[in-house]
């Protein structure tokens, strides 16, 4: 894995989780928007992203997806128990992903 690409968390979420445990998550995308995975395209590259909560992970995807979205009301649902996810758009779904802890058991 190369770590120069993993997303790390930022100042202000250690700040407001402090002593939390870093975990390393790969998100691997079954779609983003209208484009990325629909209609037989490829949907984008998996993200991986070192995070302290399940928002933190929800930010990461958010800043991650947003480029590929034409909607202005984004807001993504991260499911830790069940390691899957969403991507809303308003009232349509945006896409979909899994969720992959990669360092050590959940």
């Amino acid at each position: 894995m190369d770590e120069a690409a993993i997303v790390s968390p930022s100042p202000e979420e250690f700040a407001e989780t402090p002593g939390a445990e870093q975990v390393t998550y790969r998100v691997t995308f079954d779609r983003i928007g209208r484009t990325g995975g629909r209609n037989g395209t490829e949907p984008p590259a998996p993200l991986v992203a070192r995070v302290l909560s399940a928002d933190g992970l929800a930010e990461r995807i958010y800043e991650y997806a947003r480029p590929h979205l034409r909607s202005r009301d984004v807001e993504v649902v991260v499911d830790l128990e069940e390691l899957r996810g969403s991507i809303l758009c308003g009232w349509n779904n945006g896409g979909t992903f899994t969720i992959e802890r990669l360092d050590g058991s959940a």
